[in-house]
């Protein structure tokens, strides 16, 4: 099944995504650009948001919410298995990580894994002995400007005014201030530290979209996430990269998967956080029986 969610972002407060460049721009954190090759030949330098950026904000968002929703954390570290807990946060919240040994795939665990928990379905993660590949597809977040409108990259809602893509950049300085009555620089080390960031402006109007080729659920879970972001971007702690979000997804159907399902989801959930965590290997030929592993206590793990 496909489907594809329509994405408008507002800018509601200046937008910074930062560019990675060899160049020495000094304290200047320039924005992210991409040449486009306009129809006449002419390229222009386009801001742009990552997909993934986009992505991983639909993850976290996503997979946050439902290990809260199902109290996993506190299950798992209550009874003594905060390891557990930390592989399968890493696993869904920050897509996993392979190991050594990884299993021969299996597709009726692999249909079982996608039937049971849509979210991990649709962003898929690498789960230490395996990999689930994603069944979604998030698209760069372009700003809607006369060079993308031109492009057919982007589409003006009736009654827009479109403007040059440089007429929505500038510039946002911030600086570390210091009280100078309680510490001395000299002493300290800590000093006055101006950092400017290129930003998109407050009231722009950015498109994306999501490409959804798995099931109707899944898809509902990326409109649940989508409903739910409020930013994105760098420097959220200082007010940068606020939005609102519109799109032309349903949550509906995954919301109610949600309150009807409580207690086999989270079934689930602790079922494959044990299966994350790597047994212990077999002690060598001659060297007597493998120790075994302590639980280790949650405050040596968070």
């Amino acid at each position: 099944m496909l489907t594809t969610i329509r994405i408008n972002v507002r800018t509601q407060s200046p937008l910074q995504h930062g560019a990675f460049a060899s160049a020495d721009t000094g304290n200047v954190v320039s924005f992210r650009r991409v040449p486009i090759v306009l129809a006449d030949g002419t390229i222009r330098q386009i801001p742009c948001v990552a997909g993934n950026s986009l992505r991983g904000r639909i993850r976290r968002v996503l997979m946050r919410g439902l290990l809260e929703w199902a109290g996993i954390r506190d299950l798992l570290c209550d009874a003594g298995e905060g390891v557990a807990y930390q592989h399968l946060y890493a696993a869904l919240v920050n897509g996993g990580h392979l190991r050594e040994g990884v299993k021969r795939v299996d597709p009726e665990v692999t249909r079982k894994l996608r039937e049971d928990c849509p979210p991990l379905s649709a962003l898929g993660s690498a789960l230490f002995d395996r990999l689930l590949a994603g069944r979604c597809d998030v698209r760069v977040l372009w700003p809607v400007c006369r060079e993308t409108v031109d492009m057919g990259t982007t589409t003006a809602p009736e009654g827009y005014s479109v403007s040059a893509v440089e007429d929505l950049v500038t510039e946002w300085s911030h600086v570390r201030h210091i009280d100078a009555d309680e510490h001395d620089p000299e002493v300290t080390g800590v000093s006055p530290m101006p950092v400017v960031y290129e930003v998109i402006a407050p009231g722009a109007l950015l498109q994306s979209s999501v490409i959804c080729r798995g099931s109707a659920l899944e898809a509902s879970a990326i409109a649940w996430a989508l409903d739910r972001i409020e930013t994105i971007g760098g420097g959220s702690a200082k007010g940068l990269g606020l939005l609102r979000v519109e799109h032309d997804g349903d949550a509906g159907p995954y919301q109610d998967w949600l309150d009807t399902r409580r207690e086999q989801i989270r079934s689930f959930l602790l079922d494959l956080a044990r299966g994350l965590v790597p047994d212990a290997k077999p002690a060598k030929k001659g060297r007597g029986k493998a120790a075994p592993v302590a639980d280790a206590t949650e405050q040596e793990l968070f």
